[in-house]
């Protein structure tokens, strides 16, 4: 397959790119799931290091990477990576990717695949994808579908990354809200330090990244 980032591609996936290197942190929660899931898709088609490695060149501050795949995911549902048609795109490409890298390093490209999906999902998540990468090829394969995407697929696939995320683009800072009368505060995850935000009529605590679930507030821990 041709590289994805050539240009004029080139030039739509660093737009992308680098204004998820600007939005999460504080502002994550800001994202709506279809947002989220173009962001998600960005770093499986080139892999976390090629992300980070894009946001310094853009000279955009690097977020902690983990935080913010934990971020991502608190934005979005389960199934969603199931049945999502820009991210089963984004699935595609990555496959693509992977399998062009081992052709030229003459490398393991199921390994290649293993090592991309494990950098960005979380453990109870990783199997399932790979399965679904592999059934989609069969699926496409059987239907008599091209395996690898065109490059105008490819172009319209940035281009509707570039209209999910510009109007968050625009968006000014965002700030805390406080209704009055009623303090909130972020409350980290015990299991994966992601913080959510919480107040008083809170009775439950749930992290979709980690699978965390127990009632809020946290009693103390036995001695």
């Amino acid at each position: 397959m041709s590289n994805p980032g050539t240009d004029p591609l080139d030039r739509l996936f660093h737009e992308a790119i680098g204004r998820a290197g600007g939005l999460f942190g504080t502002q994550y929660e800001r994202i709506g799931e279809q947002e989220a899931l173009h962001y998600l898709g960005a770093l499986v088609e080139n892999g976390r290091e090629h992300w980070l490695e894009t946001l310094r060149t853009l000279h955009v501050p690097l977020p902690d990477p983990a935080r913010t795949i934990a971020a991502l995911f608190a934005c979005i549902r389960e199934e969603s990576l199931f049945t999502d048609p820009s991210f089963a795109f984004s699935l595609r490409l990555a496959l693509c990717d992977v399998t062009a890298a081992a052709m030229r390093e003459k490398a393991d490209a199921e390994e290649l695949l293993r090592r991309r999906i494990d950098g960005v999902f979380p453990e109870n998540l990783r199997r399932r994808i790979r399965l679904q990468v592999h059934e989609d090829v069969l699926k496409d394969h059987a239907d008599g579908k091209d395996l690898v995407p065109s490059q105008e697929a490819i172009r319209r696939h940035f281009e509707e990354r570039r209209k999910a995320t510009s109007q968050s683009a625009t968006r000014p800072p965002a700030q805390a809200v406080r209704n009055p009368g009623t303090d909130t505060w972020l409350e980290p995850c015990p299991g994966c330090g992601l913080e959510k935000r919480c107040d008083k009529k809170t009775k439950w605590f749930r992290c979709k990244p980690c699978g965390f679930d127990q009632a809020y507030p946290f009693e103390s821990a036995s001695v």
